[in-house]
């Protein structure tokens, strides 16, 4: 999978944060862009049956990938980690396959199924316009306001997220 300033997120230095602060005290700092579709996702996480914990629950952070001097996607502000503590690097995690599927059927990549595992982990996988086309069609979804992709579209979409996940 390519970086994210490669799929037109721009540098480290230049993201623009924001934070998804949720009533039941869930608080996740992320790129703007990503700000709506993540905060959905996470309610529909939770609908789903999956309680998120505050204070373990993550977002950005200018960091490099552990002990290499990549970047990590959590500096672009477009990974989450759901739950850290519970779902650590290495270990199996207890994120339902439902969950899993619902972040990766709207363009996130799931580090649970990586050669060194990192159940947590959840990173957009596309660019921002894909972000902006996904949130407005969850949004159609769920009643809000916006306009859904039309049905050529959706084709188009799924195809290139099937592609990607080849790559």
């Amino acid at each position: 999978m390519t970086t994210p300033d490669k799929r037109g997120w721009g540098t480290v230095d230049a993201v623009r944060v924001a934070s998804i602060r949720r009533p039941d005290g869930v608080t996740i700092p992320m790129n703007v862009a990503l700000l709506e579709l993540v905060g959905m996702l996470l309610d529909l996480t939770e609908l789903a049956g999956y309680d998120l914990i505050p204070g373990q629950c993550w977002g950005y952070a200018k960091r490099k990938v552990a002990d290499t001097n990549v970047w990590s996607t959590h500096a672009w502000g477009v990974a989450v980690d759901l739950n850290a503590p519970s779902n650590w690097r290495g270990g199996p995690g207890n994120i339902p396959h439902h969950v899993v599927d619902l972040w990766e059927d709207h363009g996130f990549v799931w580090g649970g199924t990586w050669a060194h595992t990192d159940p947590m982990h959840f990173e957009f996988g596309g660019n921002p316009s894909d972000a902006a086309r996904i949130t407005a069609r969850l949004r159609a979804f769920l009643g809000g306001p916006g306009t859904a992709p039309t049905p050529r579209q959706e084709e188009d979409e799924i195809m290139r997220m099937i592609i990607d996940k080849r790559s």
